[in-house]
């Protein structure tokens, strides 16, 4: 035994939703992304509303709608 060890792994690197690969990234990932910040500032608009009478913050609404 010389003392050395001789170690072999797989470097290939694997993405499920293959995101770089695609050619148009826009195209696709573009309506999720645009649907889901609107539905975020939509609900935190309405829960905004709901706390103003109580004298809430906007800030309690953003904390409220992103956990």
């Amino acid at each position: 035994m010389s003392g050395k060890m001789n170690i072999c792994y797989d470097v290939s690197v694997s993405d499920p939703s293959h995101l770089w690969q695609t050619r148009n990234v826009l195209k696709s990932e573009l309506p999720e992304i645009a649907t889901s910040i609107s539905f975020t500032v939509l609900l935190s608009l309405i829960i905004y509303s709901v706390l103003k009478p109580l004298h809430q913050p906007r800030i309690i609404s953003h904390v409220a709608v992103s956990t």
